[in-house]
């Protein structure tokens, strides 16, 4: 019996896809025989992180000792295994139709002087302006870093979170660069604020 060439091609065809089914078979066989990688969570309690200030007496003691008609409170709560911090903002509201000025400090917990610059002011130099601006401050964003002082958040020093350079950079994380508990909460807190006449912002990567 004589076979046609579109017999062929058909017969040909239809071997082809059963060779592929077989080898799809095996493959996902063997991927499900594999075991999984678990993902690996830093202990950030096991000696690593060294704390060489305090977070508590430097900066939040001097915040909540602020008094009316400065307003404190805490954006949430930044956490690297027991080691918790409230990232606070200030804010001093005297008339609603007054420009906005939001000031932020500490962003890398290695340069101290802007954080305590704007505590200071707080503590005697913004009662001036009160009248005529109305205030958004945010003194410390880099909590962690500021105890250790590191220009990185703690999951940037600590070895075993850090996947490359920019790991717990605050500074480059915003916008949905990097994920950093930080920026989120700030992003959190200028979409809830005050309107913003702002241009148009191109983001270019500045990391690799």
């Amino acid at each position: 019996m004589t076979v046609s060439d579109d017999n062929k091609d058909s017969i040909e065809n239809r071997a082809i896809a059963s060779r592929l089914a077989t080898m799809n078979t095996h493959h996902r066989t063997a991927n499900e025989n594999v075991k999984q990688p678990t993902i690996y969570e830093p202990d950030y309690d096991d000696g690593r992180i060294a704390i060489i200030r305090s977070f508590e007496r430097d900066i939040a003691s001097r915040i909540e000792c602020l008094k009316t008609p400065l307003d404190v409170s805490s954006l949430g709560e930044v956490a690297y295994g027991s080691h918790r911090y409230p990232l606070y903002e200030i804010t001093a509201i005297h008339d609603a139709n007054n420009p906005y000025i939001r000031l932020t400090g500490l962003v890398h917990g290695d340069e101290e002087a802007g954080g305590k610059a704007l505590l200071d002011f707080l503590d005697d130099g913004i009662k001036q302006y009160l009248t005529h601006f109305n205030f958004i401050i945010n003194p410390c964003i880099n909590p962690s870093g500021y105890e250790t002082a590191t220009l990185q958040a703690m999951n940037g020093y600590h070895l075993a979170s850090r996947t490359d350079k920019n790991t717990g950079n605050i500074n480059r994380s915003f916008n949905g660069a990097l994920p950093q508990q930080e920026s989120r909460l700030i992003e959190a807190s200028l979409k809830r604020g005050p309107e913003r006449d702002l241009p148009p912002i191109k983001w270019t990567p500045v990391y690799s």
